[in-house]
């Protein structure tokens, strides 16, 4: 049975698919489960809703957007939802453990914790476990902070910087922005130099500045993600650079914690989930893996967690129906990079396609409309 094929299959009374991570990959497979109504899904996360990444370089900048960014758990999956932080795992009796001390059991394992990004591109780390008027509160006092100030430093150059940066531009066109990055390119290598040309010169029409490698040498003295007029940013180069707020999208780190060691000789040297073709985890048949935490070598785009979803919801379906298993493909590699809501660029299989793929999936409405519309929400 590929993806694409719908079936019918008799209800599996004695399969549970517990999901452990709410982000959009889990979301997509927990719900479309639900829809096929063919065995008893749990979805686990530590908040109350849905944070909707995508959107928050918007949200930082434009008050009318926080209606998009918070997804209810509960309007969403109902009693399928389980509120809680998985702490432990034992693949052998197929039993998570919650920091509660609540212990669930499962027949199949789908791994979807993601990683872990700075404030506001993700809620992670001390934010984890935030409720959705919690985080609005933070995002509030943060698009009220930065409102205030006239010089932002974003450093590293990642989709997260330059699509912040951008929508900034689109907010406040007076203020200085500017993004400092290592690397000698933005937001991926897998940019042809076509790419970035363009979106170098893109953001140049903007106002935006970009200094390449370059680093910080004393981000441990300056504050980020509160207004603090003045700070003197010192590079490696010997630069200084003047900023009153300061972003960084640096210290990306999987969420791992809960399988690190019991699931270690599935792990990559990274720390990343080592998935088959088929998004199974090494050496364990009932484990799946999906997002950001499988060692999948590809460009993560808007699609590529509903296409995780698409292919293990066909191969849980597949173990019930003697099906065959359906392989994952990437062949289809995109970067779409939205600067502000009206540009941005596009290479699709290596090609040049303007901004209208950019602004389809992201600059127009940062997906809200769709992403809601999938999850059977409303914005």
């Amino acid at each position: 049975m590929g993806n694409g094929q719908s079936c019918t299959v008799e209800y599996q009374a004695n399969m549970h698919v517990v999901i452990v991570g709410g982000g959009y990959a889990g979301c997509y497979l927990a719900v479309n489960l639900l829809k096929s109504n063919f065995c008893k899904v749990t979805l686990i996360d530590p908040r109350d809703a849905m944070y909707h990444n995508l959107g928050a370089v918007r949200a930082v900048v434009d008050e009318d957007f926080m209606k998009s960014m918070f997804l209810p758990f509960s309007e969403m999956l109902g009693d399928s939802f389980l509120r809680g932080t998985v702490v432990g795992v034992n693949s052998d009796q197929k039993s998570l453990t919650l920091k509660s001390g609540y212990q669930l059991n499962y027949t199949h394992l789908v791994i979807a914790t993601g990683q872990q990004s700075p404030f506001p591109y993700k809620l992670s780390g001390e934010f984890a476990e935030l409720s959705a008027d919690k985080a609005a509160n933070l995002l509030n006092d943060y698009r009220s902070e930065l409102a205030n100030s006239e010089r932002i430093a974003l450093i590293g150059g990642t989709y997260n910087s330059v699509e912040l940066a951008g929508e900034i531009k689109s907010a406040y066109p007076d203020k200085e922005v500017i993004i400092i990055t290592e690397e000698d390119h933005l937001v991926t290598k897998r940019g042809r130099p076509a790419t970035q040309k363009n979106l170098h010169d893109l953001l140049s029409q903007k106002g935006i500045s970009v200094a390449y490698g370059e680093s910080v040498c004393n981000l441990d003295e300056i504050t980020t993600n509160k207004r603090n007029d003045g700070q003197v940013l010192r590079t490696k180069l010997g630069s200084t650079i003047v900023a009153d707020f300061v972003v960084t999208s640096l210290g990306k780190k999987l969420n791992n914690e809960f399988y690190e060691k019991v699931l270690a000789t599935s792990l990559t040297p990274d720390g990343a989930l080592e998935v088959n073709e088929h998004l199974k985890v090494k050496g364990h048949g009932n484990i799946y893996a999906m997002g950001d935490v499988t060692n999948v070598d590809e460009e993560k785009t808007p699609c590529t967690p509903t296409e995780h979803a698409k292919v293990v919801k066909a191969n849980l379906i597949a173990e019930c129906t003697n099906g065959n298993p359906t392989a994952y493909k990437t062949d289809m590699e995109v970067i779409l990079v939205s600067v502000g809501k009206d540009a941005g660029v596009s290479q699709i299989w290596g090609r040049q396609l303007g901004k209208f793929p950019a602004w389809m999936a992201k600059g127009r409405d940062r997906m809200a409309g769709d992403i809601w519309g999938k999850l059977g929400l409303k914005c």
